[in-house]
């Protein structure tokens, strides 16, 4: 029966460190993408800003919970509004 010593390899594989101008593009790069969600983020919102739940534009004032990302808003013409899911 194959012992663990057999398994294990003497020397462990030498994997070469990242040069610092790549490891500094690399890290610029993470921080652009960042930033474009963020941003792109932020214009979706702005885009949005005028979609109301309510069909008469006012804010709902109630809000229940149905199951899970299920929502349901009750507006102040009485209206029932169920959101996600």
């Amino acid at each position: 029966m194959p012992d663990i010593e057999d398994f294990i390899r003497p020397h462990p594989i030498d994997i070469p460190s990242m040069p610092p101008a790549q490891r500094k593009r690399v890290l610029w790069g993470l921080v652009a993408v960042a930033a474009i969600l963020f941003i792109g983020g932020m214009a979706v919102a702005f885009a949005q800003r005028h979609h109301t739940i309510c069909t008469d534009k006012q804010p709902p004032i109630a809000q229940k919970m149905l199951d899970i990302g299920q929502m349901v808003y009750q507006c102040q013409n009485g209206e029932l509004v169920t959101v996600g899911g």
